[in-house]
């Protein structure tokens, strides 16, 4: 789960320091958070679907 946090941390840091026109930063950190927190359910349903190895 660390790395789920720490990857969306430094994807922030991609956004051009001179910035992107029509795409201001707040929008691009936005859609960053958005999209990892997809990824953060989705890996969190498959655990709740598999369930323990010993479970299944």
């Amino acid at each position: 789960m660390k790395q789920a946090v720490v990857a969306p941390s430094m994807m922030s840091l991609l956004y051009p320091l001179s910035g992107i026109a029509g795409y201001a930063r707040e929008a691009f950190v936005q859609d960053v958070l958005d999209e990892a927190e997809k990824d953060i359910r989705s890996c969190l349903d498959a655990g709740r679907t598999q369930g323990p190895a010993g479970l299944r």
